[in-house]
C-alpha cells in the first residue's frame, strides 16, 4: 500500500470523514486515487474584530507531492509555516524519491534511513489519500451545478472537522497538546457553535477537489472543549482553507547543496 498523506505528517498533512452528498462522496473517493498534485492547507484561528482582532494562530502547509514513478520514497517539496500572531516560523521538508530533508532556515538536515518508513512506496495502484475525507465535514449539503464545477455548501460539523485537524496538526504542532473530540465533548461543542459555513468546489465531470473553505464561529471566546482539542490554536473563530491542483509535469526535487545527516 502506498503511504497515506497522513504518513507524511512526519513532514506534513491531513484528515478523514464520511457524508451524504453524492458529489462529496465521489470527490472523497477520488482523493484516494490521487497520485500527484499541489496541496495548500491552512488553518487560521483568531479572536476579536477590528482593532481588537488577534493575529492568526495556526499553520499552513503548501507544495507539490507525487506518489508516482520508480522511486523508493514519495516525492514532495513542502513548506510548513507556523502562524504565530504577527510572526511566523517556516520549515521546508522535501524528498527526492531516495532521500528526505528538513530545512529549518538555519540548517538543512538529511532524515535518517530508519525514519523513512512512512514515505516508502510499493506497487499499489492506489494514491496517497485513501485516509483523506471531506464529506463528513458538511452538514445539510446543497449542490449548485455548473458547466465546469459543482459548488457544495452547508454548515460545518465542527467536532468532525476539528478532530481531523487535531490529528493532522498534532505531529506538526508538537507542543500544542492536540486531542480528538468525541462523545459528550463533541455533543457539547456542536451546541456552542454560533455560526458556521463551508463551501466545497469540485470538478463537475471528474469530481476532483479544487478548493474548500470552512468557517466556524464560537462567538466571543473559545469553549473549553476547543482549548483541550486545539491547544494554542483555540480561538473564537476558525478558518480552514484547502486547495488542490494537478501537476502539469513530473515532479523532480533536487538534493540540497549542503546538509547535515541526522
Amino acid at each position: 500500500m502506498r503511504p497515506r498523506l497522513t504518513a507524511l505528517v512526519l513532514f506534513a498533512v491531513l484528515m478523514a470523514a464520511c457524508g451524504k452528498s453524492s458529489e462529496l462522496q465521489q470527490t472523497q473517493a477520488n482523493m484516494a486515487k490521487q497520485k500527484s498534485g499541489t496541496i495548500d492547507l491552512r488553518l487560521a484561528a483568531s479572536a476579536g474584530s477590528g482593532d481588537t482582532a488577534t493575529g492568526p494562530s495556526g499553520f499552513r502547509l503548501a507544495g507539490p507531492f507525487s506518489f508516482e514513478g520508480k522511486h523508493d520514497l514519495a516525492v514532495f517539496d513542502l513548506t510548513y509555516t507556523q502562524l504565530l500572531g504577527a510572526n511566523s516560523k517556516v520549515t521546508k521538508v522535501s524528498s527526492t524519491g531516495s532521500a528526505a530533508f528538513v530545512d529549518t532556515g538555519a540548517k538543512t538536515y538529511r532524515v535518517a534511513q530508519k525514519d523513512l518508513g512512512p514515505l516508502r512506496l510499493d506497487d499499489s495502484p492506489s494514491g496517497g489519500f485513501d485516509d483523506l475525507g471531506i464529506a463528513g465535514w458538511v452538514e445539510n449539503p446543497k449542490t449548485t451545478k455548473g458547466s465546469s464545477t459543482d459548488r457544495i455548501t452547508g454548515e460545518v460539523d465542527a467536532p468532525d472537522l476539528l478532530s481531523d485537524l487535531a490529528r493532522v496538526a498534532g505531529p506538526l504542532g508538537g507542543d500544542s497538546q492536540l486531542a480528538a473530540l468525541n462523545g459528550d465533548s463533541a455533543k457539547r461543542l456542536r451546541k456552542l457553535v454560533k455560526a458556521s459555513s463551508i463551501e466545497v468546489v469540485t470538478g463537475a465531470k471528474d469530481h476532483q477537489l479544487q478548493s474548500l473553505h470552512a468557517v466556524i464561529d464560537f462567538g466571543t471566546r473559545a469553549p473549553n472543549e476547543l482549548r483541550h482539542t486545539l491547544g494554542k490554536y483555540a480561538q473564537a473563530r476558525i478558518d480552514v482553507r484547502l486547495s488542490m491542483r494537478k501537476l502539469t509535469a513530473p515532479l523532480r526535487v533536487a538534493v540540497p547543496d549542503r546538509y547535515v545527516k541526522l
